[in-house]
């Protein structure tokens, strides 16, 4: 209408005029397309809610951020570890057996011990007759008792298992009794195969168990006399013989030659032989104490080295827990040379920390392993 600008219509140019051809456009430009502007790069979708189903690489977590030790599920609830339980084979590596007791504590149990005996002893007949038939066959589980109410497995990560042993004294009663006649009869022959019955007794009434729960476990022995033949009698008889012998034989000769000097009127050779033997007393009872307390030693480390790798644990989920022992004679013959000397000086009083330094020793120096 009047007045109004012209619309430009499809293809029209801007202002309303009408569109050039293609021959009408500048000689010295062409037309073109106009410039594309760069592509802004999209921002990352964000991750889920659920951080435990993000893959990450190795190393790290979603983000370059570490990973955090834990287990995660449902967004951000976090699980802490449970404890460990015997039922869990592996919280048994290198788990050492420990001993509380001391050698106070093991002087207080002789002194009760002897106060009952002589207590015993005094009555006639009758009171003797109660010790050898009551008391005694009782003894040595009553001092195994003393040790193991104080004694635990300290396991790697801290954990104390306690040896939960409930004494079923009926049933040692009459075995022991039986078992200490056999030895008596047989001079001593028979003391292995009463001490391994001993700790096949023992083993199998212990219990262990965490304080934290879980399954419980049980301790077993497979040894017999026949392994402890050599520690317990055979090895101390040829001890005993062997020292018995060189003292005999010495002072026979010595004594031979006494009398030959004095039968020839000799007064000067015959008490030159007599210093000499009692010299040589001297040097032998030096000698045999030397040679006692070390061949001690050496016994006892062989008899509770195969005592432990015959002792096995096994919890109720079917893990088989077994004993090494990597203790030395050596150590125990030091142990021994210290225990007499101290012996010695307080008349017989340090005897109850001597033999607890031996236990602590051997407790120490046993561990567990785990079978593959």
């Amino acid at each position: 209408g009047p007045g109004m600008m012209p619309v430009p219509g499809p293809g029209a140019a801007p202002g309303g005029m009408p569109p050039q051809s293609q021959s009408q456009q500048h000689p010295s430009s062409s037309y073109s397309q106009p410039p594309q502007q760069p592509s802004i790069p999209q921002p990352a979708a964000a991750p889920p809610q659920n951080m435990g189903s993000v893959p990450t690489e190795a190393g790290g977590g979603a983000g370059g951020i570490p990973p955090v030790a834990g287990n995660f599920s449902g967004g951000n609830q976090y699980s802490p570890p449970q404890k460990t339980s015997p039922s869990d084979s592996s919280v048994w590596n290198d788990a050492v057996l420990v001993t509380k007791a001391t050698g106070g504590g093991l002087l207080v149990f002789i002194i009760i011990i002897m106060l009952l005996s002589i207590l015993m002893m005094v009555i006639p007949i009758l009171g003797q007759f109660a010790f050898l038939l009551g008391l005694l066959p009782l003894l040595p589980f009553i001092f195994i008792n003393f040790i193991t109410d104080r004694s635990y497995f300290k396991l790697a990560d801290g954990q104390k298992v306690k040896l939960a042993w409930k004494p079923k004294w009926k049933n040692y009663w009459g075995g022991s009794l039986g078992r200490i006649l056999l030895t008596g009869i047989t001079a001593g022959i028979y003391k292995p195969w009463y001490y391994s019955w001993i700790m096949d007794r023992v083993t199998r009434d212990i219990k262990l168990k965490l304080p934290s729960g879980g399954d419980k476990a049980r301790m077993s022995y497979g040894g017999d006399g026949g392994g402890l033949f050599m520690p317990l009698w055979l090895g101390p008889f040829l001890l005993t013989f062997a020292i018995g012998a060189i003292f005999v034989i010495v002072f026979f000769s010595l004594g031979i030659g006494g009398m030959g000097a004095l039968s020839s009127g000799n007064v000067e050779l015959a008490a030159g032989i007599g210093v000499g033997a009692l010299v040589t007393l001297l040097v032998l009872i030096l000698a045999s104490v030397i040679a006692s307390l070390y061949f001690s030693a050496y016994f006892l480390n062989m008899a509770w080295k195969y005592i432990v790798s015959e002792t096995k644990i096994r919890n109720d989920s079917g893990s088989k827990i077994k004993l090494k022992y990597n203790g030395k004679k050596g150590d125990l013959f030091k142990i021994n040379i210290l225990g007499a000397l101290l012996m010695t000086v307080t008349f017989g009083i340090y005897y109850p920390w001597w033999i607890m330094k031996l236990i602590k020793y051997l407790f120490s120096h046993t561990k567990t392993r785990t079978s593959a």
